[in-house]
């Protein structure tokens, strides 16, 4: 008890000695933490975008890295920088500088390692949105290391935790000299063994009171609030969209069959068919996310690419990892609106589609049918030419699908061409212009809505149009 009492003193008295020990363990942990982070965070994010020979063997090392023990690092860090080794004439061992260098090589490993994971697992979820935004490479490492930033404190605290505790490899490269190499560690292992349990308790209180500072501030940061008329596309010149003799295979499945279909501007077209009959390969086609087996894919008769002004709105919307209004923000950034005009567009769109007053609220807390509205204003800030959608009300219910309808509506009739997949027949009668009915992968009827609807040309439409389609 009385041990206890003379550590709580130390830490009130402010002593010198004490202090001085902290000091130099901070200044060593956060210079080898920041080394450690300029290094692994771009070696994480390259790991997780880029694939090349050797990737995983790269990935391997640092896992096993991550568990390598400490007094290995301080050996090899020893054996480099002692007067027979190969940095010895620098005179660095026995010095902070030494220690720097060995706890960055502890930490480097953890912090690329599950950087990468953290990077790599949301590019899987934002790989397609971003691509079809147009973002380059360097914009999309920006992205993810941005919307990760969260998950990636939590890896700089382990990198942090993993420093600040080490013992083995700052004796060995430090030689625990008091007044010059003595960190929090190595003097409570030294003074404990000594038996000067005060000292020792003390800068054991002191490590445990900075690494909850750190913790709470982090955790802090992470869970605290995110922080004209939009012109459209009426005036745009726009050109059809034509799909010639298109075949889409992967491996033995073909998923679109020798496609002859031209799509022009007006009113909107939806494309109809049952599960699996390649209503989303189409669409994806049209964006460019992926190329036809066989055939070409034209826009007013140009096969080397389509109209810069595209946008495409997947059936499961991704919310990018930041507020309504940011998610807005970054559709405008990356269609080139300048930043003086960012805000007021931000606004008008988010009024658009009735969330002006969800702007500061977290995306991804957002209802089904408020992340499909975010997420058209976004689509509708590249004043998109043509506009893409995949069943965009799949799963909203009456009074949801029918204000993203109204959304859809008033788009079209600003001049933004439509395409949209659906399985809805009122939808049909409420939206289209005309009609793409697919049926396993092949065109089986292409005509305006009304004679789709009640007149259709084939068997397989008209079955599909009374709702037992048989398959």
């Amino acid at each position: 008890m009385s041990e206890t009492v003379s550590a709580w003193q130390l830490i009130a008295s402010g002593d010198a000695t004490l202090f001085a020990i902290v000091r130099l363990s901070l200044a060593i942990s956060l210079s080898a933490v920041a080394i450690a982070t300029l290094v692994g965070l771009p070696l994480g994010a390259l790991l997780a975008l880029t694939r090349f020979p050797g990737r995983s063997a790269i990935i391997v090392v640092l896992n096993g890295f991550m568990g390598l023990p400490p007094v290995v690092v301080g050996l090899t860090v020893y054996l480099l920088l002692s007067r027979s080794g190969p940095l010895g004439e620098f005179g660095l061992l026995f010095t902070p500088t030494a220690m720097v260098i060995a706890q960055a090589l502890l930490v480097l490993p953890i912090v690329a390692a599950l950087a990468r994971q953290t990077v790599e697992d949301l590019w899987l979820e934002y790989r397609e949105e971003l691509t079809a935004m147009g973002v380059g490479r360097a914009g999309q490492v920006a992205t993810l290391l941005w919307d990760s930033r969260f998950s990636l404190v939590t890896v700089l605290l382990a990198g942090f935790g993993r420093a600040a505790a080490e013992v083995g490899t700052v004796m060995i490269v430090g030689g625990n000299i008091d007044g010059f190499t003595r960190t929090m560690t190595t003097t409570i292992a030294l003074e404990t063994s000594k038996g000067n349990l005060p000292l020792a308790m003390g800068l054991g209180l002191i490590l445990i009171f900075l690494i909850m500072l750190i913790n709470a501030t982090a955790w802090g940061y992470g869970c605290g609030p995110s922080n004209g008329r939009v012109s459209d596309a009426g005036s745009q010149e726009r050109s059809p969209l034509s799909f010639g003799d298109v075949s889409l295979t992967v491996g033995a499945t073909t998923i679109l069959d020798r496609l002859n279909l031209t799509i022009g501007p007006g009113a909107p077209t939806l494309i109809l068919g049952p599960n699996g009959s390649g209503k989303t390969s189409l669409l994806r086609l049209c964006m460019g996310l992926a190329s036809p087996s066989r055939g070409t894919v034209s826009w007013g008769g140009r096969t080397d690419g389509g109209p810069d002004r595209r946008a495409i709105l997947f059936q499961k919307p991704v919310m990018l990892r930041r507020s309504a209004a940011a998610n807005v923000v970054y559709g405008l950034a990356q269609a080139g609106c300048r930043r003086s005009l960012r805000a007021r567009r931000t606004e008008e769109l988010l009024d658009r589609v009735g969330l002006l007053e969800l702007a500061s609220r977290p995306a991804r807390r957002l209802s089904g049918g408020e992340q499909q509205r975010l997420a058209l204003a976004r689509a509708l800030a590249r004043q998109p030419e043509i506009l893409l959608l995949d069943e965009p009300t799949a799963s909203l219910d009456p009074a949801a699908t029918r204000f993203v309808e109204d959304i859809i509506l008033a788009a079209a009739h600003s001049g933004t061409k439509i395409v949209m997949a659906s399985h809805d027949l009122g939808q049909v009668r409420r939206l289209a212009g005309e009609v793409v009915f697919l049926v396993r992968g092949s065109l089986v009827e292409h005509a305006s809505a009304g004679d789709f609807l009640d007149r259709p040309a084939t068997p397989q439409a008209a079955a599909f149009v009374r709702g037992d389609l048989v398959l």
